[in-house]
């Protein structure tokens, strides 16, 4: 069975901000996918300037990541509305508390599902998983249910979240709605699409590549081609003239068989120890201005890591220590200076040490007002 996509209706997507916290409302923008010919691509998109900050703000750019990991899941599970957050079940596209029913298609195909769209991202450097990777960063591609249980037309056949500048959707949730389509093949060429909309892809006029609306040309496979984007005509694509996305994805993902990390010394069996000093737990520090979190870190061979993961944005805030990415280090105190806005705020500080142990505070609530 063919699929088609439309670009649905966006309303003020958004560029990866350097410049302050987004107003309400202005959060990842929405692709949905359609297989209607008569629904027109619809979108616009507000760019933000990005800005050289020595304060670290709520959404600056995420840290490298060495390997990404990508969690196909099968089970279903129920998402809130909000900022991206995999590890949450929080969804951008989810307006109310949603339960999206697990994969209804049986184990054989399943497994082909999984081998066809382990096939599709070979050549880059991610892990395409179904065992779900807990709190470490990730995109998730919910494999199953129906539109309907998000609000969307029957004949819609994936969504994904896609900022307006074509960065990474960090910690992005997916929907395949897999009720749909009873072949493995269609439904691992919308999932396809739908990941790597997160990615940063746009669609693409050319039937060969997953990030097309085109049929008729056998499987697709991502094309190192450059070409026009677009869907029933050619059109140019959100962040350049034409895309070729096989080379965006080189690019953000990395080759597959990257070198791993060195392997961990032996010896070291001691997790580090790590606590927040401040701010405490139920403070109301004030809002919009610069609000700085300090934290404690030691190891009985050394401290290798220390991570600010900050919820609001999906965000993992590193420090290296010399100020220029927003943390001061000074013994085993680190401090980052992170410029805020108002409301409810969660974060967590993790410590690693160079054998791979990893320990991570209780999540701390404060208020910014």
């Amino acid at each position: 069975m063919r699929h088609t996509h439309w670009i649905g209706l966006v309303t003020v997507p958004f560029a990866l901000c350097t410049c302050g916290e987004m107003p309400s409302g202005q959060e990842a923008a929405t692709d949905a996918e359609s297989s209607s010919a008569a629904d027109r691509p619809r979108g616009s998109y507000v760019v933000q300037p990005r800005t050289e900050l020595s304060v670290m703000d709520e959404h600056a750019p995420i840290a490298a990541i060495a390997r990404r990991v990508l969690f196909v899941n099968r089970r279903g599970g129920t998402y809130t509305p909000g900022n991206n957050d995999s590890s949450r079940n929080v969804s951008s596209i989810a307006r109310s508390t949603t339960t999206i029913a697990a994969y209804a298609w049986g184990d054989a195909s399943w497994n082909q599902f999984l081998s066809c769209i382990r096939d599709e991202y070979a050549r880059f450097n991610v892990e395409v998983t179904d065992a779900d990777p807990g709190a470490a960063t990730h995109i998730e591609a919910v494999v199953g249910g129906s539109p309907t249980d998000l609000g969307l037309a029957t004949n819609v056949g994936g969504v994904a979240p896609m900022y307006g500048d074509c960065s990474i959707v960090e910690r992005a949730i997916v929907y395949i709605f897999a009720g749909r389509f009873s072949s493995p093949q269609t439904q691992c060429e919308i999932a396809a699409q739908e990941i790597a909309h997160a990615y940063g892809l746009d669609h693409e006029f050319l039937c060969e590549d997953p990030m097309t609306y085109l049929g008729g040309c056998g499987h697709k496979t991502f094309q190192d081609r450059t070409v026009s984007c677009g869907e029933y005509q050619a059109r140019a694509c959100m962040c350049s003239g034409q895309q070729n996305s096989y080379r965006v994805l080189l690019d953000r993902l990395g080759p597959a068989g990257a070198t791993p990390p060195p392997p961990p010394p032996t010896g070291d069996v001691t997790a580090p120890t790590v606590s927040v000093v401040s701010p405490a737990q139920g403070a109301t520090p004030p809002g919009n201005t610069t609000l700085r979190v300090i934290a404690q870190a030691s190891d009985d061979v050394g401290v290798t890591k220390v991570e600010l993961f900050w919820h609001y944005s999906n965000r993992t805030l590193g420090c290296d220590g010399s100020g220029s990415d927003g943390c001061q280090r000074s013994g085993n105190q680190y401090t980052w200076s992170l410029r805020v806005g108002t409301g409810p705020r969660d974060f967590e500080v993790r410590a690693s040490d160079a054998a791979g142990h990893t320990t991570t505070t209780p999540t701390r609530s404060i208020s910014l007002r």
